[in-house]
């Protein structure tokens, strides 16, 4: 046919999406009313699909009736019954169903209509197009949703992981710690203490500094068991596991240390308690140093739950500030 080459030459990408190429029932009329608009002739019709990649299989009973007898035919009737064949063979014609809708979404010679049928035609294939872009526009809106639901899902699932993993974790730190009351080493004791806990802050996220020593002329001037991040406030932490209570000897070292640095707060953790000169100390130098104190039991009780170690430290100093109470053992979940 006269178009057949052009029809062809029209061919090439779209970005339509694939919901766009199903023809439900609106596309269906919206076709069937617009193809034969594009050319004048049954063949031209004929040709049309052909162009589009539409099987023989499909076109030869209009091929056949156009040549028995061309009066019983019409465009109109081969464009429906091409259309609803090619939509009965579901997938298997989705091709063909796609290229259709490319053709015409694409179509801009209308000099192959019939002059009173041009303007129809322009009309027609922006409506094809109308259809066509709104179904394109909601199944990108639906790809996109499909895609923040499955994001969703993955953040949750990367969630419910880190979760499982980081209470796998503070179980084991916890059966560490509680090991460690059959050390008889007490200097081993301390070291490993305070590797455990360098490693629940690890676990937690929080900021740490592993234990240091401060020299002056190469003589130890200080023993810094480490220094945590916890709440935007710099702790620096002294660990004893002692038979007996603190008193105020090791009190009064670890307060020296935070009147030599500025805007630092203590954090004291005992295997064993404090003795009540100890607490005064730290109750007496608020106005100038905030100190915590806590027990060993309350690291291995929050280990139980998932209380984040930050949120319990928070916990710990607002006691501290507000009622003036160094030491309150915190045990919750």
């Amino acid at each position: 046919m006269n178009g057949s080459k052009s029809l062809s030459a029209r061919r090439g990408g779209s970005s339509l999406s694939d919901a766009s190429w199903h023809h439900a029932p609106d596309l269906v009329e919206r076709l069937v009313d617009t193809i034969p608009t594009l050319v004048k002739s049954k063949q031209q019709t004929i040709d049309f699909f052909r162009s589009a990649g539409v099987p023989d299989s499909i076109l030869q009973k209009h091929q056949a009736a156009l040549r028995a007898d061309s009066s019983s035919v019409s465009k109109y009737g081969i464009a429906r019954s091409v259309i609803q064949d090619l939509n009965a063979g579901g997938d298997r014609f989705l091709r063909e169903r796609r290229e259709i809708v490319r053709l015409v979404t694409q179509w801009e010679d209308f000099s192959l209509s019939w002059p009173n049928d041009q303007d129809k035609a322009r009309g027609l294939v922006a409506a094809v197009r109308q259809i066509v872009g709104a179904r394109d526009s909601f199944a990108r809106m639906q790809r996109e949703r499909d895609q923040e639901r499955q994001a969703r899902i993955r953040e949750s699932e990367r969630l419910v992981d880190q979760k499982r993993k980081r209470q796998a974790a503070r179980t084991a730190l916890r059966a560490r710690i509680v090991e460690l009351r059959g050390e008889s080493n007490a200097q081993r004791r301390g070291v490993l203490i305070e590797s455990i806990l360098s490693d629940l802050c690890a676990v937690e996220g929080i900021q740490v500094r592993e234990p240091f020593e401060i020299r002056n002329a190469g003589t130890v001037e200080e023993q810094i068991d480490g220094v945590v991040m916890a709440d935007h406030h710099l702790y620096l932490v002294e660990v004893k596991w002692w038979n007996a209570p603190i008193d105020i000897t090791p009190m009064s070292s670890h307060l020296l240390r935070l009147f030599r640095r500025p805007d630092v707060r203590g954090l004291f953790i005992s295997n064993s308690g404090y003795t009540e000169p100890a607490v005064q100390a730290c109750r007496e130098v608020l106005s100038q140093k905030l100190m915590i104190l806590a027990e060993l039991n309350e690291i291995i009780f929050l280990l139980e739950g998932d209380r984040p170690l930050e949120e319990w430290i928070r916990e710990k100093a607002s006691i501290v500030l507000m009622e003036r109470e160094p030491f309150r053992v915190v045990m919750n979940h």
